[in-house]
C-alpha cells in the first residue's frame, strides 16, 4: 500500500513538474494558474496557447502526456478536439457553399436522398422541412435531453437492435433509424444541440464532394490552413496516433461497457465511450493546442489568409432569430457560440468525453486562448469554467503584449495550389523576368519568419527579391536573369523544409493592376490641351465612404489629345513594339510605349493615344495583349 501512494504521488508531483514550451515573461502567470489547474482537478496533462491579433504569443505544455512513460506534454503535443470538431465541419461546409456546390437552404435530405427509413416508413412529415442551415444551427428538430442522443451511448445499443447492422451500428444504421422517428420539435423553431445534426453534415460534405468526410476536411480545409497534422483519431488505446496524449478518467471513474467495441468489454471510459466512426464530423478530430490555436486565427482572417471569405465569415457569426438563441447572451451560428461583448462579438466553442476537455475563445480586443487536456472534472463542465474566466483575468490585465509570433516554429512554408501568380492580374501562369510575381499559401512569412524566394530555372537558381511577406503571401521581383522555360519557385525559411512550386518562365505575362475589387484599371491620364498645355489626371476618386470609385474619362474640347498609361507588369519581354496592343471596348489601340516604369523595380506601363471615338463608351473593358498573350480584364469608364 505504501509504494502505491508512492507512486501515486509520484505521477501527481511530475505532472505538475513538467513544463514545456518557451516561457514568456509577460504571461508566466499563466504557468502557475495552470499548474494549480492541474492539481486542482486531478488532471495529468494540458496545454495553453494564446493568440493575439494573429500570432501565437504563447504556447507551451504542462503536466504529463503518458504518465506511466513519464512523458511531458508538448505545445505540439495531439489531443482529442471532440466537439470543436463541430467548427471544422461547419467551416468544411461552408467552404463548399462558397463554391457555388450547396446551398445552405437546401433540404436535407433532398441532398442525402441515398437513405430510406430503416422499415419502410418516416417517422415524421417535417423530416423534409429541415435544411443545411438548421443543422449548422442546431435547430433541426431533435433534443437529446428529450429522446437520447443517437450517435452516443445506450442508445446506439437500441439502434443496432433496432435495424440489425451489428454493433456499433454503422452510420447508415443510425440515419435511417432515425429517419423513422419523430421529432421532438418543429425544425427552425428552436436551438438544441445535436450530435446528430452534425454527423449528418458529414454525410452531407461527403455526397456534394465526392469525397470521403476526412479526406476532403483534410485536402480542402486544412491544408491550405498548413494543419496537416490535425486528423481522425480513435476510439481505443490501440489506436493512439503518433504524438498522441494518453487520456485519464477522474479519479475512481467507474469502468464501462465499451461503446466503441463489438464485444461491449469492460474498459476505462476514456478508450471507450463512442465510435469515432459515427463521430467523425461532430467530435472526432485530433490535432494539437497550436493547431487549434491557428485554426481560429485563420478563421476570420485575423492571420492571413482566411479560411474563409468576409462574406462566409460574416454568415458563420450572423445573428439567428431571439427563439434560438442559446440562452439570454447569444446564440449558435455555424459551429460557434456566438455573444455580442466587448464592443464586437466573442465566439467560441468547447468539447469533451471522459478524458478529454478542449476549449477556445475568440474576442474583439484580438485576443484568442486555447486549452486543451488529456483529463476532466467528474462534471464535465467546472474544469473548462474554472480555465475560461481565470484565463480571462489573467490576460485581461496584461498591458504589454510580447512581441513575438511563434506560428513558424511550428509550420514550414507552403505553396498552395496554383499559388504562384502574376502579381497584377493574380493569374497563375507563367512569370515573367524582371516581373512582379505573388505566391499565396500558409505560413511563407511575416514576423519571426524571414523567407528567401528563388527561382531554379534550366540556367541555374537566382534568388528574388522579397518586397512584402505575410504568413499568407510574398511579393517577389523575379529575377530578370533567370532563363526561359520549366523552372521552380522555392520558399525557404531557416529549420523548416522547403516549399516548392512548378512554374513556366515565359518572356511576358501580361497582367493589369486594378485600384478596386470591381476592376478598376490602374493608370493615368495624359492630356495635351489645343493650348499646348500636359496635364496628368487620374481615373479614379474616393467617395465618401473612402473607396475607390472610377472617374469617367473626359475628352474634352475637340482641340485636346488623350493619352492613356496602363499600369502591370510582365509586360516589358515583348519581341517588339508591334507586338504590344491595347483592347478597349473592342477596339484594339497599337502601343506607343511598353516597358519599365522607371520609378518602381517590376512594374511596367503601357501608353496608347485613346481616340474620340471611345467617348460616351460608358463602361469598358480593357485588356491588354503582349507577343499573342493576353492580360486579365479590367474595366475604365468613359464619359
Amino acid at each position: 500500500m505504501a509504494l502505491r501512494v508512492f507512486a501515486a504521488l509520484t505521477l501527481v508531483a511530475g505532472a505538475a513538474a513538467a513544463q514545456t514550451g518557451a516561457p514568456s515573461p509577460e504571461l508566466a502567470a499563466l504557468d502557475d494558474f495552470m499548474q494549480r489547474t492541474l492539481t486542482r482537478y486531478s488532471v495529468q496533462g494540458g496545454a495553453m496557447a494564446v493568440v493575439k491579433d494573429g500570432r501565437l504569443v504563447f504556447a507551451r505544455g504542462y503536466g504529463l502526456a503518458d504518465a506511466e512513460a513519464r512523458e511531458a506534454v508538448l505545445p505540439e503535443s495531439r489531443f482529442r478536439w471532440a466537439s470543436v470538431s463541430k467548427t471544422l465541419t461547419a467551416t468544411a461546409v461552408v467552404r463548399l457553399a462558397e463554391s457555388g456546390k450547396l446551398s445552405l437552404d437546401a433540404p436535407v435530405w433532398s441532398v442525402l436522398n441515398q437513405f430510406a427509413p430503416y422499415n419502410g416508413r418516416w417517422g415524421d412529415s417535417r423530416l423534409n422541412s429541415i435544411t443545411v442551415r438548421q443543422l449548422l444551427h442546431h435547430t433541426g428538430g431533435w433534443d437529446r435531453a428529450i429522446s437520447g442522443d443517437p450517435v452516443t451511448g445506450d442508445r446506439t445499443v437500441e439502434i443496432a437492435k433496432a435495424t440489425g447492422s451489428g454493433f456499433p451500428p454503422t452510420r447508415e444504421a443510425v440515419i435511417r433509424y432515425m429517419l423513422a422517428q419523430r421529432l421532438d420539435f418543429e425544425p427552425g423553431s428552436r436551438f438544441a444541440y445535436s450530435n446528430f445534426g452534425y454527423m449528418l453534415l458529414g454525410r452531407v460534405i461527403e455526397k456534394v464532394s465526392g469525397m470521403s468526410y476526412e479526406d476532403y476536411v483534410r485536402a480542402q480545409v486544412l491544408a491550405p490552413m498548413g494543419l496537416t497534422q490535425v486528423q481522425q483519431g480513435k476510439p481505443t488505446l490501440a489506436g493512439r496516433l503518433p504524438g498522441e496524449v494518453k487520456y485519464y478518467d477522474y479519479p475512481g471513474a467507474p469502468m464501462i461497457q465499451s461503446y466503441a467495441s463489438p464485444l461491449r468489454e469492460k474498459v476505462a471510459a476514456p478508450y471507450g465511450v463512442a465510435s469515432f466512426d459515427l463521430h467523425d464530423a461532430d467530435g472526432g478530430w485530433v490535432g494539437s493546442v497550436v493547431d487549434m490555436a491557428k485554426f481560429t486565427a485563420l478563421l476570420d482572417g485575423a492571420r492571413p489568409r482566411r479560411s474563409v471569405s468576409a462574406a462566409s465569415w460574416q454568415a458563420m457569426v450572423a445573428e439567428t432569430p431571439r427563439s434560438t438563441w442559446v440562452d439570454s447572451v447569444g446564440w449558435y451560428g455555424f459551429g460557434l457560440f456566438v455573444t455580442p461583448q466587448l464592443g464586437g462579438l466573442t465566439w467560441d466553442h468547447g468539447g469533451s468525453y471522459p478524458g478529454t476537455r478542449s476549449y477556445f475563445w475568440r474576442f474583439a480586443t484580438g485576443l484568442c486562448y486555447v486549452f486543451l487536456f488529456n483529463g476532466d472534472s467528474k462534471d464535465q463542465t467546472s474544469l473548462s469554467s474554472d480555465i475560461g474566466n481565470s484565463a480571462y483575468q489573467i490576460l485581461s490585465q496584461v498591458t504589454e503584449w510580447p512581441d513575438v509570433d511563434l506560428f513558424p516554429q511550428y509550420y514550414g512554408p507552403r505553396i498552395e495550389d496554383s499559388g504562384v501568380a502574376n502579381a497584377a492580374s493574380f493569374r497563375a501562369g507563367p512569370i515573367a523576368p524582371g516581373s512582379l510575381a505573388t505566391i499565396t499559401g500558409a505560413d511563407l512569412g511575416g514576423k519571426s519568419a524571414s523567407p528567401a524566394v528563388l527561382v531554379r530555372g534550366v540556367g541555374g537558381e537566382r534568388e528574388a527579391n522579397v518586397l512584402y511577406a505575410d504568413p499568407g503571401q510574398l511579393n517577389v521581383l523575379v529575377p530578370a536573369e533567370v532563363e526561359r522555360g520549366e523552372a521552380e519557385v522555392v520558399v525557404r525559411r531557416e529549420n523548416q523544409e522547403d516549399a516548392r512550386a512548378k512554374v513556366t518562365v515565359a518572356d511576358v505575362s501580361p497582367g493589369v493592376f486594378m485600384l478596386n475589387a470591381a476592376g478598376l484599371a490602374a493608370a493615368s491620364l495624359v492630356r495635351l490641351s489645343e493650348a499646348g498645355a500636359t496635364t496628368s489626371e487620374a481615373v479614379f476618386r474616393v467617395d465618401d465612404s473612402g473607396a475607390v470609385a472610377a472617374a469617367p474619362i473626359d475628352f474634352g474640347g475637340e482641340g485636346d489629345r488623350l493619352w492613356l498609361v496602363l499600369y502591370g507588369t510582365g509586360l516589358r519581354g515583348r519581341n517588339s513594339l508591334a507586338a504590344a496592343s491595347v483592347e478597349i471596348a473592342g477596339v484594339t489601340l497599337a502601343a506607343e510605349y511598353c516597358g519599365p516604369q522607371p520609378q518602381f523595380a517590376g512594374l511596367d506601363q503601357l501608353n496608347v493615344a485613346l481616340p474620340r471615338s471611345l467617348a460616351g463608351t460608358g463602361t469598358a473593358a480593357v485588356r491588354v495583349t503582349i507577343n499573342g498573350a493576353t492580360s486579365n480584364t479590367a474595366y475604365l469608364t468613359f464619359r
